[in-house]
């Protein structure tokens, strides 16, 4: 199942935390059309490279699949950032 949210937590160094929850099924529904109409495009040149297009196709569907559950966490000196997809 594709990701449905995205937590976006920043902490800067004199405690305050920022919190931002990012729902992610309306960029989806945003972006099927610009994936439907470059879709084509995309599959010629998985062609012209020798590549197989389903197998392509699968391939970017099971990495956008496996990025829920994704953790990032980036802490400097005095600031901290978290996203977490879920």
């Amino acid at each position: 199942m594709i990701p449905m949210f995205m937590v976006l937590r920043i902490r800067q160094g004199d405690g305050k935390a920022f919190s931002l929850w990012l729902p992610l099924f309306i960029l989806w529904i945003l972006l099927a059309p610009l994936v439907f109409l470059a879709l084509p495009l995309l599959l010629l040149v998985v062609l012209i490279l020798g590549m197989k297009p389903l197998k392509f196709v699968t391939a970017l569907w099971d990495v956008l699949c496996c990025s829920r559950g994704l953790r990032v966490e980036v802490a400097g000196k005095r600031n901290s950032v978290y996203i977490r997809v879920m």
